[in-house]
């Protein structure tokens, strides 16, 4: 499940203080990356094609997330959980 939502983007090293051996999901051009993954999976998740500015506010809400200093799986996440409670979904 988890690489059919992020496909084929790379896993990092990122130690937690409890999990040194911890790998998140990363990406070396987040902004093209949140847009496709997240458009991806709306897409799946509304069972029909959405539109730019369907995706636009989950875009801007990750983006958001990643500029607040979170890990790029992190900024993802929040998008896809903010698709799910979409009354689209």
């Amino acid at each position: 499940s988890h690489q059919r939502i992020f496909g084929d983007l790379a896993q990092v090293s990122v130690p937690a203080y409890n999990n040194r051996a911890r790998v998140e999901v990363g990406s070396k051009s987040p902004d093209t990356d949140i847009e496709r993954v997240l458009k991806q999976f709306a897409t799946r998740a509304f069972r029909r094609p959405v539109s730019d500015e369907e995706i636009a506010p989950f875009i801007k809400l990750a983006e958001s997330r990643l500029n607040d200093k979170c890990t790029f799986e992190q900024a993802v996440r929040v998008g896809l959980k903010a698709i799910m409670v979409s009354p689209k979904f």
